[in-house]
């Protein structure tokens, strides 16, 4: 079997709802990646590893007990650290927000969790997402997967350096023209929501008045 951080979101999702491999064993799988190849990134700057942990094992327990599961059941996925995730900071790069937690998931991420989509990490941006490059007097900057001595674009320019690094894809991918930026950086193909697809919602309302 290969390893399990090489596998699509489909085919994770798959594995698990046949009881294949575990939600356990995929999450455990990616912290691991991520630990031994973020410190030359600086993509992932929030970690729930022992949260999403959890997750996943109370995720295995549902199955195991029949329940309906959602399209993602038990599948690890990232979100960009803009997206509000409970008890995580949204701080848009921003050091005035650098202690704030968010209070309730932002809607997308309510979603993602509705299908059964486990979040084990939030990963860099732009500061408010209207650079081309990924860094913020936060978190500072993120490394280009292919030669860390340059940029991995932006503003969602961690996502594609873990989704090169993890050789998959799962991430928010609810952007605009940072997923484009960000994917030709890392020699990837990606696609922005156009107009009508999505809401502006959460957080981003307030955006631009920061």
């Amino acid at each position: 079997m290969s390893e399990l951080w090489t596998w699509s979101a489909t085919d994770l999702a798959a594995g698990i709802a046949r009881g294949e491999i575990s939600s356990a064993e995929a999450v455990s799988a990616h912290i691991a990646r991520i630990e031994a190849v973020d410190g030359m990134l600086n993509a992932v700057v929030v970690r729930r590893f022992d949260e999403s942990l959890a997750e996943a094992r109370a995720a295995d327990e549902r199955r195991a007990r029949g329940e309906t599961l959602g399209a993602l059941h038990g599948v690890p996925v990232s979100i960009k650290e803009c997206f509000d995730v409970t008890g995580t900071p949204s701080t848009f790069g921003l050091t005035t927000r650098a202690n704030d937690r968010a209070v309730a998931d932002d809607p997308y991420v309510a979603r993602w969790r509705a299908a059964g989509a486990v979040v084990i990490a939030k990963t860099n941006l732009s500061q408010l997402m209207i650079f081309i490059e990924s860094d913020n007097p936060v978190y500072g900057r993120t490394n280009n997967p292919w030669d860390i001595g340059r940029t991995c674009g932006g503003s969602s320019g961690c996502e594609g350096a873990l989704v090169e690094v993890l050789l998959a894809d799962r991430d928010d991918r609810f952007h605009d023209g940072g997923v484009e930026l960000a994917s030709g950086a890392a020699a990837q193909l990606g696609r922005g929501l156009v107009s009508g697809e999505r809401q502006v919602v959460g957080p981003f309302e307030a955006c631009h008045r920061f």
